[in-house]
């Protein structure tokens, strides 16, 4: 609804709609009620929202031919860039639910997500991929009917394992 910009800083304000773009092509938004982005030489360094924080990663089709979407909510995000543009580390808190559908043509969808009061991004610098995400406080994990929960959990993407610590428990 409005914003200021003043020295490196570009602040928006009430019903944020940001959407993300591979060249033409809309493949997320973000949606919140405030946001700022810290420029250096006009290079966007980091952006930072707050208040009903919700981003949506499109439909896409993975390597193995299923249809993904994926969808992050908190109070407080924080983005920071690489110098080329590509994220370095993502850091969402208070309550963040991260859920990743998947369909198939052959499957049932499949429904996994990750919650905790932080949850934290780091990409692969040659990819612009996820290379690890690390939940902290109340961490809860589903996964079809699987459930866990404990105070910490760190994702590989890599390896494709969680670990989960700090009196784990599993269903």
């Amino acid at each position: 609804d409005n914003f200021d910009y003043r020295g490196n800083l570009l602040t928006f304000r009430e019903n944020v709609r940001a959407p993300f773009f591979e060249g033409t092509n809309a493949v997320g938004a973000l949606t919140c009620g405030w946001l700022t982005l810290r420029f250096n030489s006009n290079q966007v360094e980091s952006a930072t929202a707050k208040h009903k924080v919700h981003i949506d990663q499109f439909p896409y089709a993975s390597t193995n031919g299923a249809v993904v979407s994926k969808s992050v909510d908190g109070e407080w995000l924080t983005v920071l860039l690489e110098t080329n543009g590509w994220i370095k580390r993502i850091i969402a808190e208070t309550n963040v639910p991260a859920v990743q559908d998947e369909r198939s043509a052959t499957n049932a969808p499949v429904t996994s997500s990750l919650h905790g009061q932080m949850v934290i991004g780091e990409f692969f610098t040659h990819t612009n991929q996820l290379r690890q995400l690390v939940a902290l406080r109340d961490v809860r994990l589903a996964h079809e009917n699987r459930k866990a929960s404990g105070q910490r959990a760190v994702y590989d993407v890599t390896k494709g394992m969680i670990e989960l610590t700090g009196n784990p428990s599993a269903e």
